[in-house]
């Protein structure tokens, strides 16, 4: 066979970053599969919550070098584009990033069940089925998640969904139904090359990388910092990065942050990072501190162990074996858990702490094994082709 094209539908895409996670999964799968996979990426021409548009052509075909992305005018009924788009390109494959745009996931599928799109759909739902990013803005998603049980929109003919954990398959099964799942891991990229640093018993500088928003947990971070306000003894440094996705809760982080300040206590917020800048701006600290609601993925995690940094996060993601491989700490969402673990961290020495960099090293290499990993997204693309046939 040649190679495999793949029309993407995705509401949000570089060179915005505010969308997080879904688009980093969609940028690394098309770098992942270059050679095998000619990808077409379809999406809107400006990022999550924003009114400015990119300065960047619409409806022209944009090529990079892992893929070719077209920008369509949001706002302007998007979706009318998409069925002759995506016959202009015949794709193998037609794959749905995300579950709930209007104009790049669900109206898409009802013009496949129309047969104004004919060809094979994978739909992946990039997490937004877990329970802690269900739960914004539920009443809606409940009422869509049941109407379009009862009208049965996501069990036609060549309609695939795309898991990349047991958890999220389940989740599929709760919200969806019985439909047919495909579980493949996803995949993030080792970007840098290791950077030993220097850790000093009773200091720490820590990191949290992720959307300012209720499900990543900032304000937990934050309260679980508190509880070491009168340990003048200890130097605590934790920066913040990441696109201000809830403005009202953004605030409420930054006032607690700015009250707890103390002159061994130093909470900064410093921004929002691209992709390539995410794995050098976590060398600069010891420990990446992000104690999520849920977590279908998270690429900030995996990246900071790629980059030979520890990390202290909650168990609602799919990294096991954290507690176990000595790389950090794996807990449930208790201050208390917390802060034992931060103590243990702040007071580490250095050769006990590089000795957690190297195994965060060794974890990362074991779960990131692109050759693996390419070859269950070649094999799972063959399969949906092969069943049109």
């Amino acid at each position: 066979m040649d190679k495999i094209r793949v029309v993407a539908l995705t509401e949000w895409f570089l060179p915005g970053t505010g969308g997080g996670g879904p688009v980093k999964s969609l940028y690394s799968l098309a770098h992942l599969l270059k050679n095998e996979v000619d990808f077409y990426i379809i999406t809107a021409n400006r990022d999550i919550k924003s009114k400015e548009s990119y300065n960047l052509p619409v409806d022209t075909p944009i090529h990079k070098e892992a893929y070719t992305v077209i920008y369509l005018q949001k706002g302007f009924n998007a979706w009318k584009k998409i069925p002759s788009l995506t016959r202009g390109i015949d794709p193998h494959i037609v794959y749905i990033n995300g579950l709930f745009s209007v104009d790049f996931s669900i109206i898409p599928v009802f013009m496949k069940r129309a047969g104004l799109i004919q060809y094979p759909v994978l739909i992946a739902p990039r997490g937004m089925l877990e329970k802690g990013t269900i739960r914004i803005k539920f009443p809606k998603k409940r009422f869509f998640l049941f109407m379009a049980k009862i009208i049965k929109l996501y069990r036609g003919n060549l309609i695939y969904f795309h898991a990349t954990s047991e958890s999220e398959k389940k989740n599929i099964l709760r919200y969806i139904g019985y439909v047919p799942i495909f579980i493949v891991p996803n995949y993030s990229p080792v970007l840098a090359p290791f950077v030993p640093l220097i850790k000093k018993e009773n200091e720490i500088h820590l990191v949290f990388i992720g959307r300012i928003a209720e499900e990543t947990n900032l304000l937990f971070a934050i309260r679980t910092i508190k509880e070491f306000s009168d340990r003048s003894d200890l130097q605590i440094t934790f920066h913040i990065y990441g696109n201000v996705e809830e403005v009202k809760y953004y605030h409420e982080c930054m006032e607690l942050a700015d009250k707890i300040s103390r002159p061994h206590i130093q909470i900064c917020y410093k921004g929002s990072l691209s992709f390539e800048e995410v794995p050098h701006t976590i060398q600069k600290y010891h420990f990446l501190f992000r104690p999520s609601v849920s977590e279908n993925f998270g690429h900030s995690i995996i990246e900071a162990l790629a980059s030979g940094r520890p990390v202290i996060i909650s168990n609602t993601n799919p990294w096991t074996g954290i507690n176990e491989s000595g790389c950090g700490w794996r807990l449930p969402l208790s201050i208390e858990k917390m802060k034992e673990a931060l103590t243990a961290a702040i007071k580490m020495p250095d050769d006990r702490y590089q000795q957690m960099c190297f195994n965060a090293l060794k974890y990362a290499s074991e779960k990131m094994d692109p050759q693996r990993i390419k070859n269950q997204y070649i094999q799972m693309f063959i399969n949906i082709v092969k069943a049109k046939k």
